[in-house]
């Protein structure tokens, strides 16, 4: 069962990344464009997208962590767990998909390089958020452990 939660898991990470770059791509590439000159984006816009970036990293990413302590604190059953974990996991991996949507949305309109660059920075972020076969089984992990036994 990890098994098949992870390569769903996986989908949806890989999918939202590919969907995320083929649209950084096409910005960069002028290709999408709202209009024929970049539009001036006011200082306050780009003022509350930077502290909205960089305020969404630490808290999605502690946030993730804080519950997964409280799902293994728990002690639930492993098909409450990992649904918990695959609820936990996207909430995450689709808040900070919204957030890159926001900044390529905004390069797109304006060309400020601020916005490419905290599309960029979320781009790696993203690598801290791919599913692992560790976090899954040892949420789900009970005391009779396969691995453990053919040891």
């Amino acid at each position: 069962m990890e098994y098949k939660v992870l390569r769903q898991l996986n989908i949806h990470y890989f999918a939202s990344i590919a969907v995320l770059a083929v649209l950084f791509v096409l910005a960069i590439l002028k290709i999408v464009r709202f209009s024929e000159t970049p539009q001036a984006v006011s200082l306050t816009v780009e003022m509350y997208a930077v502290v909205i970036t960089l305020v969404a990293i630490p808290i999605l990413l502690k946030t993730f962590a804080e519950r997964l302590k409280k799902i293994k604190q728990a002690g639930a059953n492993p098909s409450e767990a990992t649904r918990q974990y695959k609820m936990a996991y996207f909430v995450r991996l689709y808040a900070l998909a919204f957030v890159t949507v926001g900044n390529i949305v905004l390069y797109a309109l304006s060309r400020n390089q601020n916005f490419l660059w905290l599309t960029v920075a979320l781009f790696v972020i993203f690598l801290f958020c791919k599913s692992s076969e560790k976090e899954i089984f040892s949420l789900t992990e009970t005391g009779d452990n396969p691995q453990k036994q053919e040891e």
